[in-house]
């Protein structure tokens, strides 16, 4: 049996590691939500039970 011969591949068709990698994302201050923000946003969720009832609280 002889080898299978696979037709050239152009420079630009391979990919490198460095190519994949991500771009860096910059975030501004105003963008991040802090923690208080997050906890407040999940306590004013209408999923949120407060009393362990088993239904939302309004």
């Amino acid at each position: 049996m002889t080898a299978k011969k696979f037709p050239k591949v152009p420079k630009e068709a391979i990919v490198r590691s460095e190519d994949e990698k991500p771009a860096k994302i910059e975030l501004r201050p105003e963008e991040v939500e802090s923690k208080d923000e997050v906890e407040q946003k999940k306590l004013h969720s209408v999923n949120h039970d407060m009393d362990g009832d088993g239904s939302p609280d309004t």
